[in-house]
């Protein structure tokens, strides 16, 4: 039960990473779209 309470913050931070990566990167590619949509 120790090594929860030091594993659960590098978790929750690696997971924050990866969600803010993923959001970051479907915001570039639906800008990316939506730009080949509109000027083609």
């Amino acid at each position: 039960m120790k090594y929860t309470y030091y594993v659960l913050p590098f978790i929750k931070s690696a997971v924050m990473r990866i969600q803010g990566y993923f959001f970051i990167k479907i915001s570039e590619y639906t800008l990316f779209f939506y730009r080949k949509m509109v000027y083609n």
